[in-house]
């Protein structure tokens, strides 16, 4: 048996790597977050250590999680470190982060903030690209 590669799909998925990932903000307004392969080494690097620091944040305990403003702190803190790698990432990080902190709600603005950061973290497929060069 033969494994038949299309050569357009293999072009597509190429592209696909070096367009930006669009978030629509309404009203014909939309966001443009950079494709990983188009940023700067150094900003790629920054990211990077956003998304660690994010890993690295402190797990809630059984105790905390009845603790709504520790709850809130921690929300709070997710999105102050993604809005860091958004303001790297984004060609008009304002307008994005506008948007998204016009949720009062802290644990939804801080959905908001990850689900864009997961998004365009899946869409220019960082995990594979981090390491590429610039």
């Amino acid at each position: 048996m033969t494994n038949t590669v299309d050569l357009d799909a293999i072009r597509a998925e190429a592209r696909k790597k070096y367009q930006p990932v669009v978030i629509a903000l309404g009203d014909d307004v939309t966001a443009e977050l950079k494709p990983v392969l188009r940023m700067p080494k150094k900003d790629r690097e920054a990211v990077l250590a956003a998304i660690r620091e994010i890993s690295d944040l402190d797990d809630l305990n059984e105790d905390d999680e009845d603790d709504d403003e520790l709850i809130d702190e921690y929300a709070n803190e997710a999105c102050s470190i993604i809005a860091r790698a958004l303001r790297l990432i984004c060609t008009s990080p304002r307008r994005l982060l506008s948007e998204l902190d016009k949720e009062e709600d802290p644990r939804i603005r801080a959905e908001l903030y990850t689900t864009v950061l997961q998004v365009w973290a899946r869409e220019t497929q960082l995990g594979e690209a981090a390491s590429s060069p610039a």
